[in-house]
């Protein structure tokens, strides 16, 4: 399993850990996002 995942998917769990630890919902923060954000879709 290590180093065996798709470089996304770690992005995106990467994402979540930070919401998480930051105490911040994913919405909350693209609803605050300027144009610029990095969103990879």
């Amino acid at each position: 399993v290590n180093g065996e995942r798709n470089p996304s998917e770690v992005y995106i769990d990467f994402r979540e850990a930070v919401f998480k630890i930051l105490g911040l919902s994913e919405n909350g923060i693209l609803d605050r996002d300027p144009p610029h954000s990095m969103q990879t879709e």
